[in-house]
């Protein structure tokens, strides 16, 4: 006997935000996970940062301005600093005091009192040993592997919704058999009361029914109070508000036990229905393609250190004014800049020495992971077939245990067995039950996460 979860409600009802489906709550978790929103933050900051490795390819252009003043003149020159310190210069010295003094003229050049500049710059680099290109590569590159990562972050918050969401589902079905369960001692209580009273049976025979009636009462309100803590741990990680108290309303959030999670144990898809080549699906996977970037980005590492200790070519051009020896006036330039490394030569060919070897540790790495990579989607489908034979076991064993039940209540209303054997039937169908609904949650669970590695 197998139950379907999907609950019967009017068209309406299923716009309603209490319904929710295994795809709604991956969708909400996306929205609202701080994990998978970080990581969308990340691919944000990669391309701003691949805009600024963009802007390498322009020139810049700088505005400068400066201006000083010094307590004595910066230059004072006189004749003897022009002649030098002899007895001939001393004596025209003098005789230029003698003739200047009344005339009240100095007789010492002085300037550079005080000054001004400013002036616009512009930079353009020519060639810079392909570390421009090299770095936008990288920056692309970086962008690329953001992207990955937030949907390997996507992948794996969904494997978490997933197996949350089956657990409700879970606890569901198992609520709706002990209320079937509960029927059938209903049932059995009132036979018995009826064996009593005609003095067929006697008043133990009502107890074991009653204690059993009690058990099953406790199961069944520990059940609820794991189904309520199933369904707050998959709320809260999915961001939906909800009114945890029994008994308390409030207009603004809904009814914990208002939830209903819309789902079916009986929708199953097989292990060969749902089959992906493994190196196929290997080789999709968000691990295989970091893999690869991995070193794609070591290659260009060691290109960029390569740039470092090639020659590099700007050229560049000011325009201006000043005012420093001469009477403020404009002025501009034009000018090219040629730099070659010679002594950090030697440091850089081992550098480069070095990030070739980092390059084959990642591309070993490389082949080593995706080998792994291939092997996992190996052993996700020998799970996913272990669990898919596991539950068809499950599934065979409760209907043995329930065609047991129906043939033992037939042989109570028949007067051939005892109120204790139809009670241990009654136990063990239950266990069966359980058993293939603990087998169906380890199935789906598992078919969940191979279909979103193959996806």
């Amino acid at each position: 006997m197998y139950i379907v979860l999907c609950l019967c409600f009017p068209v309406t009802a299923f716009a309603q935000d209490n319904v929710l489906t295994l795809d709604r709550c991956r969708q909400l978790c996306w929205e609202h996970s701080a994990d998978v929103r970080n990581a969308s933050l990340d691919v944000a900051a990669a391309r701003l940062q691949k805009q600024e490795a963009l802007a390498e390819y322009f020139p810049s252009i700088s505005a400068s301005a400066a201006s000083f003043h010094a307590y004595k003149p910066l230059v004072e020159v006189g004749i003897t600093d022009i002649l030098g310190p002899s007895d001939m210069a001393f004596q025209i010295q003098q005789q230029v005091q003698d003739w200047a003094a009344p005339y009240d003229i100095n007789t010492q050049y002085r300037t550079l009192n005080y000054g001004y500049t400013g002036g616009v710059q512009l930079k353009q680099p020519i060639y810079a040993g392909g570390r421009i290109v090299t770095g936008n590569r990288l920056a692309a590159l970086g962008e690329q592997a953001a992207v990955v990562k937030s949907d390997l972050q996507k992948r794996t918050s969904a494997e978490k919704v997933d197996r949350e969401f089956f657990q409700i589902l879970a606890l569901q079905e198992k609520s709706a058999t002990l209320d079937g369960l509960q029927k059938l001692l209903d049932t059995l209580q009132r036979d018995v009361q009826g064996a009593v009273a005609a003095g067929v049976a006697v008043n133990t025979d009502l107890s074991e029914v009653m204690l059993k009636q009690s058990e099953l009462k406790a199961g069944r309100n520990k059940l609820k109070m794991g189904l309520r803590l199933a369904k707050m741990n998959l709320l809260n990680g999915i961001g939906v508000e909800y009114n945890p108290y029994v008994g308390l309303k409030d207009s603004t959030r809904v009814s914990l036990d208002d939830f209903v999670f819309q789902g079916s144990f009986n929708d199953i898809v097989t292990p060969t229905q749902a089959y992906v080549d493994e190196e196929k699906a290997a080789a999709a996977l968000s691990e295989n393609k970091l893999l690869q970037m991995q070193v794609e980005a070591k290659g260009l590492e060691r290109r960029m250190v390569l740039g470092e200790a090639l020659p590099s070519l700007g050229l560049g051009g000011f325009y201006g004014f000043s005012k420093m020896v001469t009477s403020p006036r404009w002025n501009g330039a034009l000018y090219a800049m040629l730099q070659i490394p010679i002594t950090d030569w030697g440091k850089n060919s081992r550098k480069l020495e070095r990030l070739k070897l980092e390059v084959q540790k990642a591309q070993n790495q490389r082949d080593y992971l995706s080998d792994q990579l291939v092997l996992q989607m190996r052993q996700l489908y020998i799970e996913l077939s272990c669990a898919y034979d596991n539950m068809q076991i499950a599934r065979d064993a409760e209907e043995i245990a329930s065609t047991r039940l129906a043939q033992i209540r037939s042989d109570y209303s028949a007067g051939m067995t005892t109120v204790s054997e139809v009670l241990k039937s009654e136990t063990a169908y239950r266990t069966a039950q359980e058993s293939r609904i603990d087998a169906t949650l380890d199935y789906l669970t598992a078919l969940e996460a191979y279909r979103l590695r193959c996806r």
